[in-house]
């Protein structure tokens, strides 16, 4: 069994894209009898969808309670560094980039000779380098470029990614691997008008009311201004009964503003707000939608897109996110489209008021199910952790250097 740590600052479903991440990617290695994968987190609140899970398997499970700060390592790195420093680990694979327990741990794999996978999730992304950059540089400078030089492998969800990330001089590209993210949906094709029906049931939407979604966090990266600027140009196409849902919560201020907004565009009467959805919710609004948008400033993947398509759903993406080339292959449950509000308009207009046929529907689940399959992801990471080569021991210089 090969034992493999999996490192991330924090795993609660109101930390973003990287722990929803995290938290697929232990499921397809749970589908490889020959791993055996341990996960690395702060621990969650106990009512958080990821406290679910970790009760469900806590064997795999190992808990800190404080993060570092500056260099300093926290509880999480502390624990980490200990169990490599006893040999219970033979692969350590991080999940983030810019925190000193994942440092710490990079650092402790180093003086084991354990190898390293870094998996960045868009952290190492041009335009998310920018923000806060003198203090990026710095920690770069003190010792993260040196330990991502000395990594075995980096594991980008896309192309795009592997193409767009910036790593620092002297690391070697042609270690650079590109796994998708695993996607999990509803087993049950059978099961989606079941979900749909109670998602428009929550909402209360009339049965025939077009409903477009957006699903996510409420912040300004997700370009949610452009979301609304396009629903309203395309509602005098749309019967009064259409329906915008920004499904999801964020800053006071930031979402008063969007109200403001839609107030501005004549639509307030035509949004929801049902705030923030998790765990099963989130299937049901999903297969209730006609169409899902996404739109932002940058996604490093974007798992509502598939997870749409995972239950009928068709798709409006803008073709500045990474995934947009791979979704193309969607046909027509996908409209891949300019960051401009009239082709997002054009866009929503045309899948609402000519919906693709339910054999299309069909087919993008199938391509779901094919490209995204969990055991697929896990059979791929595993085969990248077998051909790892086991890096020599650091010497103590070597180590303080790094």
């Amino acid at each position: 069994m090969l034992r493999v740590a999996h490192v991330i600052q924090a795993v609660d479903d109101r930390s973003g894209g990287t722990s929803s991440a995290f938290l697929e990617v232990l499921a397809a290695l749970a589908t490889q009898p020959d791993l055996a994968p341990v996960a690395y987190s702060i621990r969650p609140p106990d009512t958080d969808a990821a406290a679910s899970a970790i009760r469900a398997h806590p064997d795999r499970w190992r808990l800190a309670d404080s993060l570092g700060r500056t260099l300093a390592p926290g509880a999480l790195g502390r624990l980490v560094r200990d169990d490599l420093a006893r040999g219970g680990i033979d692969v350590l694979h991080l999940h983030g980039i810019w925190s000193p327990d994942l440092l710490a741990a990079a650092r402790a794999a180093r003086r084991a000779g354990v190898p390293i996978v870094w998996q960045p999730h868009g952290m190492l992304l041009s335009h998310a380098i920018a923000k806060k950059a003198l203090k990026k540089k710095l920690f770069m400078r003190l010792g993260l470029a040196a330990a991502l030089r000395g990594t075995a492998a980096y594991v980008f969800c896309s192309a795009g990614e592997r193409d767009d990330s910036v790593l620092p001089a002297g690391c070697d590209l042609s270690r650079r691997h590109v796994i998708v993210l695993p996607v999990t949906i509803p087993a049950n094709e059978a099961d989606i008008p079941r979900l749909r029906a109670e998602g428009r049931e929550r909402l209360g939407l009339q049965a025939d009311a077009p409903l477009v979604v957006f699903l996510g966090r409420l912040h300004p990266v997700k370009r949610l201004e452009l979301t609304l600027r396009a629903f309203a140009a395309a509602a005098p196409r749309l019967p009064q009964s259409a329906r915008l849902a920004l499904l999801g919560s964020g800053d006071e201020g930031y979402v008063r503003s969007l109200r403001d907004l839609a107030a501005s565009l004549g639509v307030a009467d035509r949004v929801l707000w049902p705030g923030w959805i998790s765990g099963e919710d989130k299937w049901r609004m999903l297969a209730a939608a006609d169409a899902l948008i996404l739109n932002s400033v940058h996604e490093n993947f974007g798992y509502t897109v598939p997870e749409a398509l995972g239950v009928h759903t068709p798709v409006v993406m803008t073709d500045n996110l990474s995934l947009a080339a791979d979704v193309a292959a969607a046909g027509p449950m996908a409209r891949i489209v300019r960051p401009d509000p009239a082709p997002v308009a054009d866009a929503i207009a045309s899948l609402l008021t000519a919906p693709p046929a339910p054999e299309a529907r069909a087919d993008a689940r199938r391509w779901v199910l094919s490209t995204f399959s969990p055991t697929a992801i896990g059979s791929a990471l595993a085969g990248l952790y077998r051909a790892l080569p086991a890096p020599a021991r650091a010497g103590a210089t070597e180590a303080a250097r790094a």
